[in-house]
């Protein structure tokens, strides 16, 4: 019965016209490999240098503390890498950068270990094995957030650590030598925190990094902005309007939702007993001024992150945490004016103590989403696929013989294209169903003439569909039967 649906709509939309529709996320059949956790940090990052995202978690599985690093195959499955030096770690925080200049994704992990609280800094030998650098400066802290960021516009990548070092909170700012060598920035005005949050942003227009701290201070709530002079020398701007909110409730995250080149700033969290969900928008010049009948709920213990999720080139949100309904994992659409609406019918898990973090996972230029912590039950982590929707139109007008394809009917697990390209350089190639859903996409080098190309398609049931060729605004198109 679902299927003859969605024939007929099929047939409807290529007589109507194009079908221009929103993200639509499945749950990936590989969340099960991933280590349930809360308490936790997640970050994408291409380790091995092969164009993909690759996956480090870290938290709490209720018997450890875990850091668990795993290698994306470039399609959107994953295996963990086992064996790595990564501490493991809870009530922490996780960062990659490239400390030291050679162009691969280093990374520092904070927070409470089975021998204590750690802050321990990792190299990359590019290939995604890594080695701990020892002998670091950095203050041992749990409870903890760590940000990377150019502060001195000297091209490279300094650091914040702030968290509880067993006898006080901290919040220090090192800066790097450009070799990965890190020294403490003396002076600076920072207020200590811990079960906190950090996040860099250009808040003024100036092209430096501000900086935005929420957490607790050993007394109360804190949010406190601090602006940067251009040399990594900061002051406190003490007319901010923003919320304080403690840091393990809350999660903090700047975005640019209306389009007017300046960074806007979305706050959940608890101060006491008062929780909150507050979207500020930016003047330009860092003053931040609360956005009235929003549609989120107020939030604490949880995350949120922005992202493009449905490719209409602005910022959509996911908010998870707790609320007075429950645990949430909610999207919410913006229409590009920073007005939200929430995309219903999502198959999103809603979290407590945990993150959500989006990457392009299967090389199809769409956002995908990790979403990890406590739901009601055991701890998880979801990996949730984006099946973004291309126009039927688009694709029904194509003449469908651009591309040489053999075998046609595919009877094995490859398919060989022969293309004869009057161009050189990086294209997409696309499989699409006959619905619109972009199945997989991978970025290839083509170069002038004539040329086969091999593509794997083993993960494709019996049928048609379209293979499709971008590059540099030509497209190639052809159909394939797979039996």
């Amino acid at each position: 019965m679902i299927k003859m649906i969605k024939q007929y709509l099929l047939l409807y939309l290529i007589a109507t016209g194009p079908l221009l529709v929103a993200q639509s996320f499945l749950e990936s059949s590989i969340s099960t490999s991933f280590e349930g956790v809360d308490r936790s940090s997640v970050a994408f990052a291409d380790i091995d240098n092969d164009g993909d995202e690759d996956l480090l978690i870290t938290g709490n599985t209720g018997t450890a503390q875990v850091a668990k690093l795993y290698k994306n195959d470039g399609f959107g499955y994953f295996v963990e890498l086992t064996e790595t030096p990564l501490q493991g770690v809870s009530s922490g925080s996780i960062s990659f950068s490239d400390i030291d200049g050679d162009n691969d994704q280093d990374v520092l992990i904070t927070g409470l270990s089975s021998a204590g609280r750690i802050s321990n800094l990792y190299e990359n030998d590019g290939l995604g094995n890594f080695s701990e650098v020892l002998n670091t400066p950095f203050q041992a802290v749990s409870f903890s957030a760590v940000e990377f960021a150019d502060i001195d516009n000297d091209n490279d990548q300094d650091v914040l650590i702030t968290g509880n070092d067993g006898s006080m909170d901290i919040a220090i700012l090192y800066e790097n030598d450009g070799l990965g060598s890190f020294s403490e920035v003396e002076s600076t005005p920072f207020e200590g925190v811990s079960v906190s949050c950090v996040k860099f942003a250009d808040v003024d227009g100036d092209n430096d990094q501000d900086l935005l701290i929420v957490g607790f201070n050993g007394s109360s709530s804190s949010s406190r902005l601090y602006i940067n002079d251009g040399n990594g020398g900061y002051s406190e701007n003490e007319n901010t309007s923003i919320e304080d909110v403690e840091g393990i409730e809350s999660s903090v995250a700047f975005a640019d939702i209306d389009n007017d080149n300046d960074q806007d700033l979305l706050v959940t969290g608890a101060n006491g007993l008062e929780v909150i969900t507050k979207l500020y928008l930016n003047d330009g010049t860092g003053v931040f001024d609360e956005v009235d009948d929003t549609p989120f709920l107020d939030t604490y213990g949880g995350s949120v992150a922005f992202a493009d999720t449905d490719g209409d080139g602005d910022q959509d949100v996911i908010i998870s945490g707790n609320t007075e309904i429950g645990r949430i994992a909610k999207l919410y659409s913006n229409n590009g004016s920073g007005e939200f609406s929430e995309v219903l019918g999502t198959p999103f898990q809603g979290v407590t103590l945990g993150s959500v973090v989006f990457a392009d996972v299967d090389g199809d230029s769409d956002q995908d989403v990790l979403i990890a912590g406590w739901p009601d039950g055991v701890r998880s982590t979801r990996l949730y696929i984006n099946q973004q929707v291309v126009s039927l139109q688009e694709l029904t007008n194509n003449n469908l013989d651009e591309i040489r394809l053999f075998p046609n009917p595919v009877l094995d697990d490859y398919l060989t294209l022969d293309i004869d390209s009057p161009i050189a350089g990086s294209a997409t190639m696309s499989i699409i169903s006959l619905d619109g859903r972009i199945l997989r996409s991978k970025r290839v080098e083509v170069y002038l003439g004539v040329q086969l190309i091999n593509v794997d398609v083993s993960f494709l049931r019996k049928g048609s569909y379209i293979v499709e060729m971008k590059m540099k605004g030509s497209k190639l198109v052809s159909q394939v039967q797979v039996q």
